[in-house]
């Protein structure tokens, strides 16, 4: 492998791996773990990052257009799959504390429910730069805006629906 695959892909794939690991430890460590709650998160930090990618100050930069379509994009999808994969792992096979029960079921929910339909509609919408796509880097860019802004707002009524249920 070249120092570029090392610096591109394993080192962060390993980096995300670990980081969904982590999370996991630390969710089932919690008392009481409602997971409705995590997802209402998620759907608030994919707003906020959303709005920063469709802000004017990045929209009219090319410099920040061009990293996040060559470089930005295909790093976030690497973390969900890594992340979330490792995240739906740790909670089916390795949950142990108050929150395994909970954990057991979110990992599969937020695998199957986020980041199948993430992974699917980054790779196939956005690409990360080496693919080819029919369309032009301008609706690759608000696409993927689009697609961050608009995720966590189903996110977050998502989490809402389940609250109004629990």
């Amino acid at each position: 492998m070249t120092r570029n695959t090392w610096l591109r892909f394993v080192i962060p794939c390993i980096g995300y791996a670990v980081f969904g690991l982590w999370v996991g430890a630390t969710l089932t460590r919690h008392h009481g773990l409602v997971t409705y709650k995590i997802f209402n998160v998620v759907g608030y930090i994919l707003a906020m990052l959303g709005m920063v990618v469709l802000s004017q100050l990045v929209v009219q930069n090319t410099r920040y257009k061009a990293f996040i379509l060559k470089h930005l994009s295909g790093q976030f999808l690497l973390f969900l799959i890594f992340s979330g994969g490792m995240l739906m792992l740790y909670g089916l096979h390795w949950a142990k504390g108050p929150s395994a029960a909970a954990m057991e079921d979110f990992g599969p929910r937020f695998f199957f429910f986020f980041v199948m339909p993430s992974m699917l509609f980054i790779n196939f919408g956005v690409g990360d730069g080496d693919n080819t796509l029919p369309w032009s880097d301008e609706t690759r860019y608000t696409v993927f805006g689009a697609y961050l802004a608009g995720g966590g707002m189903v996110l977050q009524i998502y989490a809402a629906i389940c609250d109004l249920l629990a």
